[in-house]
């Protein structure tokens, strides 16, 4: 799959397998049971304007596209990596997910089906990421629900996030997390966890008035005499005074 604009690799597939194939009059639809890719290779690429580009191949729940699509029921991944690339932030980021296993199933009932989604990877030296979740109905929403979980991530290549969020850069640490969220009605319940070890951060890169920084308090605050940083954020998006830290 290449990006139409720049002719560049999105996906590639080397073994490609399907159960239960339809094809529609004219090639323009394509329907399957199931599919398994194995050792898929994907990008997923946002440049500076901010402009995502992903591999966008596969229909989805709520979808409008009519023309050329693949619409599958199932579908596995083995063996699989992902490539990361964001250059909306200064220095850009390179992420690399490599050993994915992933399984994603349409779940039976009326009108358009609901999606759940399975995966689990690696990154970095020793870092594991794995995602449970529900896609609903409407395309483009926030899931129903879903929970991200991280162990042993470096840190240090997320560092330009953090500083264009605190004007700090990440020297060195490793974080754990939980990030659990479910909507209810239009309404977004969440309740994330992180922990952190042997976190060290740069000097800042925006003056603060000569004063201790208020993110060096609160994080001593945060942290316990082993060094480990636990952070937990829990509420919901339709009631700030609920949020607790």
């Amino acid at each position: 799959v290449r990006d139409a604009d720049s002719d560049r690799t999105l996906l590639a597939v080397p073994r490609v397998f399907a159960r239960s194939v339809t094809v529609g009059a004219g090639g323009t639809f394509i329907g399957a049971a199931f599919a398994g890719l194995e050792q898929p290779k994907a990008t997923v690429a946002r440049d500076a304007t901010g402009l995502l580009r992903w591999p966008a191949w596969l229909s989805v729940p709520g979808d409008e596209r009519t023309a050329g699509c693949i619409s599958l029921a199932g579908v596995e991944v083995f063996d699989g990596t992902l490539q990361i690339e964001d250059d909306a932030v200064t220095p850009g980021v390179e992420l690399e997910l490599r050993d994915i296993t992933a399984a994603a199933l349409r779940k039976p009932g009326r009108g358009a089906a609901p999606t759940e989604i399975n995966i689990e990877a690696r990154i970095g030296a020793a870092g594991t990421v794995s995602l449970d979740a529900r896609l609903g109905q409407a395309a483009g929403q926030h899931p129903d629900w879903f929970t991200l979980t991280t162990r042993n991530l470096e840190l240090p290549p997320l560092s330009p996030y953090f500083r264009r969020a605190f004007g700090r850069d990440i020297m060195a640490g490793v974080g754990a997390a939980t990030l659990q969220q479910e909507r209810h009605d239009g309404t977004l319940r969440f309740d994330n966890h992180v922990s952190i070890v042997g976190l060290i951060l740069g000097d800042p890169t925006r003056d603060t008035g000569g004063d201790e920084p208020p993110l060096d308090v609160a994080l001593a605050l945060a942290t316990d005499a082993e060094d480990r940083t636990e952070l937990v954020v829990q509420g919901s998006t339709n009631d700030s005074s609920a949020i607790t830290i």
